[in-house]
């Protein structure tokens, strides 16, 4: 069977690396002898994916079919033509290495974007750039489905037509929250709810051994903090005030982690310095370089992890350690409250420093007994998702 997985993000997001090293297990898992061809979002992969190489060599991966648009003129130009045409024009890309993928393929999915997001009520290049694949799958007459992700709120019309058409016609459309089970069904699809395939990560625990020492940390006794930005530098200057206020008075040795180097590399640094300057002993995680799974094998040594990412919440459930998300954009809170753990979510906006504290001095004293939990209800839960997943790509065949 030949499956090809389109728009791979950067590896340099940690998230987005364990959405794709998540993805690419659980296909393995289920279908031992498939071959995979990975489709990126943007148009270079010889450096942008050495780490995923170097676990799945076997992994072909290409570029996209458009250069990513920089200014906002060619993204408005590139968001009308998706809408008017519903793609690219085949004939003039038959060679490219993405479209020949799609055509010798069995199955195309889609890897989770970031659909969603826009700041126009009309157009939205997110979701028009994200479904180009879809539609040359369309076109080429290849079955094509939707790995579990967020589609709430849709905003911005260009969005829901994209949504709607591509859902349709779908193979399958997995949804990752019940936000966004409710949201594709108002709008007449039939989404599936399951687990994000950062849950299919396989922890690798040997970077430990060489760093703990190096860091002076000792299993169980440090909280690992994981920052971004909220948008607003005022706001950021707050929520860090309270998070640091918070961590002096739990005296536990501190990890600082950059999930997304693209873009959280000035949070993660402002974020340390207040600790510094409020003489909290904390440390920096040198992880610019490892997988996603061998920093889901770190995080299993931590007490708790205080994310602000994500998937720095996802990969500390896969650690069977607590977590505490603080919730920027809603999407923590679905994917805990999908999990059965919303009241370890805290909002942004409501971020009280008693209520904080409160939830990690739960986390970090219930520790074992969370953590099997945790570990408990995942098993459970991907034994359900995996014959969800299995069943919808058998049925294509």
């Amino acid at each position: 069977m030949k499956i090809t997985v389109v728009n791979i993000g950067s590896e340099r997001n940690k998230g987005t690396a364990a959405i794709t090293f998540g993805m690419l297990r659980l296909l393995k898992k289920l279908f031992p002898n498939v071959h995979i061809t990975c489709v990126s979002l943007y148009p270079s992969v010889d450096m942008t994916y050495k780490i995923t190489k170097r676990f799945f060599p076997e992994v072909n991966i290409v570029g996209n079919l458009k250069p990513v648009y920089s200014s906002s003129a060619s993204k408005f130009m590139e968001s009308l033509k998706v809408l008017a045409f519903k793609g690219v024009p085949i004939r003039r890309y038959l060679e490219h290495p993405a479209i020949r993928a799609i055509q010798k393929s069995d199955l195309v999915i889609a890897r989770s974007s970031p659909i969603f997001r826009s700041k126009s009520p009309f157009l939205n290049y997110s979701a028009a750039h994200a479904s180009i694949p879809l539609y040359v799958a369309q076109k080429l007459n290849v079955p094509y489905g939707f790995a579990p992700q967020t589609f709430w709120p849709v905003r911005g019309l260009q969005a829901r037509k994209i949504i709607r058409d591509l859902g349709k016609r779908a193979a399958f459309v997995f949804v990752r929250d019940v936000y966004s089970f409710g949201e594709l069904s108002r709008i007449g699809l039939e989404p599936i709810l399951c687990l994000d395939t950062g849950f299919w990560l396989e922890p690798i625990k040997t970077k430990w051994d060489a760093i703990a020492p190096k860091l002076d940390l000792k299993e169980g006794e440090f909280i690992i903090v994981v920052p971004r930005s909220t948008g607003s530098k005022a706001t950021d200057k707050l929520v860090y005030q309270n998070i640091a206020r918070v961590l002096k008075d739990l005296r536990k040795k501190i990890v600082v982690v950059c999930h997304n180097f693209d873009v959280d590399i000035e949070s993660t640094q402002s974020l340390y310095s207040q600790l510094k300057r409020m003489d909290i002993d904390v440390t920096m995680l040198p992880n610019e370089e490892w997988s996603p799974e061998e920093l889901a094998g770190f995080y299993a040594y931590g007490a708790v992890i205080v994310g602000m990412r994500v998937h720095s919440i996802i990969m500390g459930l896969v650690a069977g350690i607590p977590v505490i998300g603080i919730d920027i954009d809603g999407r923590m809170r679905a994917i805990l409250k999908t999990c059965g753990l919303d009241k370890f979510a805290i909002f942004v906006n409501r971020l009280e420093e008693n209520k904080l504290k409160e939830k990690i001095e739960m986390a970090v004293s219930d520790r074992q007994s969370l953590s099997q939990l945790i570990v408990q209800y995942i098993k459970i839960q991907k034994e359900i998702d995996e014959m969800k997943w299995y069943q919808a790509v058998e049925a294509i065949k």
